[in-house]
């Protein structure tokens, strides 16, 4: 947060999304930062930073389940998918699965497919 004993808001925005991929990555799906507070210390040589945060429950995946054009290759997708029911949601996983999805159609006519992740 600080740079050269000077506090940057940028830097502590990155590291609250810091704060937000950890929890998405081990289920907390609806994490949020409720708010953040800053303030210098009496002796003004530093600062508190408090961050209140909502953890939400933690959320398994139920199942995993293709729709839409495949173009006959859904067999193999869902093979090699990394998502497992069962297992804890991963906000990093689900990305990647969406990005091997669509390059991997990408390799079979498909210039620009849409991959989008739908959470009940």
């Amino acid at each position: 947060f600080l740079s050269e004993t000077r506090y940057q808001q940028q830097t502590l925005q990155g590291d609250m999304e810091t704060l937000t991929n950890f929890y998405m990555d081990r289920g907390y799906l609806r994490f949020n930062v409720d708010s953040t507070q800053v303030a210098m210390t009496p002796e003004k040589d530093g600062i508190y930073i408090s961050l209140n945060v909502t953890e939400g429950e933690q959320y398994t995946i139920s199942e995993v389940e293709l729709v839409g054009e495949m173009l006959g290759h859904e067999n193999y997708i869902e093979r090699v998918l990394p998502l497992t029911p069962g297992e804890l949601y991963n906000q990093a996983e689900v990305t990647y699965t969406e990005e091997f999805i669509s390059k991997y159609l990408g390799r079979f006519g498909y210039a620009y497919p849409t991959v989008t992740t739908v959470p009940e």
